[in-house]
């Protein structure tokens, strides 16, 4: 069962992210390091150290 859609892309943060960031945190990341939508719909994955 897949339940992603065709198009759904998947976006790596590379270098260690500080987990213990909130989510709105981890959403500027996304807007302001990847220059990416938080709201998009695609999947990011970021890791820790």
């Amino acid at each position: 069962m897949n339940i992603f859609s065709n198009n759904t892309q998947v976006y790596l943060a590379l270098g260690g992210t500080d987990m213990r960031k909130s989510i709105n945190t981890l959403s500027i990341v996304v807007q302001e390091s990847m220059q990416l939508n938080p709201l998009s719909g695609h999947m990011k994955h970021f890791g820790g150290r």
